[in-house]
């Protein structure tokens, strides 16, 4: 099991710096060889709405920011 701030901080990282990166920062982790496949650390973490509140998915391998509830979290 992947604890939820791995998959937020893998959301982010997948948000800011794109899909490569998202990939080799799960390789880096070494999640891989815990026997995770990036397909299904995605998959989990698209279909967790408490993982996606605040984003959305744009394209397959596109996840962009809400801007209102970046806004609303600042107050």
């Amino acid at each position: 099991m992947i604890s939820l701030k791995t998959l937020k901080c893998l959301l982010e990282v997948w948000e800011s710096f794109g899909y490569e990166a998202f990939k080799l920062e799960i390789k880096e982790l070494g999640l891989l060889k815990k026997g995770f496949t990036i397909s299904e650390i995605r998959k989990t973490i698209l279909e967790d709405s408490e993982i996606m509140d605040g984003y959305i998915q744009v394209s397959t391998f596109e996840i962009r920011e809400l801007p209102y509830k970046n806004k609303e979290s600042k107050k």
